[in-house]
């Protein structure tokens, strides 16, 4: 997994609805990340985004199936 930063913006506090936004950090990656935004409502939404975005749910990656 390459390096990346995931910033989280929030529309509305409660219940939480936003966005993830990846963007490729700074540090070496093993492969390039790609940028974009992801959105999200409640809780669980912005949990499966955030498995999403770190490759989580990839076979083979830890976490993952």
């Amino acid at each position: 997994m390459g390096s990346m930063e995931i910033r989280i913006v929030l529309d509305q506090v409660e219940p939480p609805d936003g966005r993830l936004r990846v963007m490729p950090g700074d540090g070496p990656a093993d492969r390039p990340v790609m940028a974009g935004e992801i959105r999200f409502t409640g809780w669980l939404g912005l949990l499966k985004a955030l498995y999403e975005v770190t490759g989580a749910a990839e076979p083979g990656s830890r976490g993952g199936a």
